[in-house]
């Protein structure tokens, strides 16, 4: 069952989507954020046409990293939308870190020469890095 990435953002959020063997990641779709509780809706809309197994939210940690005193607002503001979500889905809800995403989501755009939001990019981009990660802890838990 696929896996569903967000880039959560304060006017747009990006969406991406794992294959069914959850080695790739591909961008989805862009959706207007107009407060996380209609956000969640149409998440949770979306989750149920994709048969989504689990949802990955991108965290923008600081370059101190994970520890509670480093969080920005924007971080304390999508860690209570991924708590929010995690309360409405009936998947799990993890976080993942989405340092530099969208710097690397711009570049990419500029190499390929489109235009357009990044967002869906951003998101396609976290969730690559949480299947990368996953894979290569199912692959040491296998030798």
């Amino acid at each position: 069952m696929p896996i569903l990435g967000i880039d959560y953002g304060d006017k747009k959020v990006g969406l991406a989507i794992s294959d069914s063997k959850n080695k790739f990641a591909l961008p989805l779709e862009i959706i207007a954020n107009r407060g996380d509780n209609n956000l969640a809706g149409e998440i949770s809309k979306i989750c149920s046409r994709y048969e989504i197994s689990r949802v990955v939210v991108g965290i923008p940690l600081t370059l101190r990293g994970k520890e509670k005193d480093y969080q920005s607002e924007q971080t304390k503001k999508i860690l209570g939308f991924a708590k929010k979500l995690s309360e409405r889905l009936p998947m799990p809800v993890v976080c993942e870190d989405e340092r530099f995403t969208s710097k690397m989501a711009s570049q990419r755009r500029e190499k390929i020469k489109t235009k357009g939001e990044d967002h869906d990019v951003a998101a396609m981009l976290i969730l690559q890095s949480y299947l990368d990660r996953n894979s290569q802890v199912q692959n040491s838990n296998a030798e």
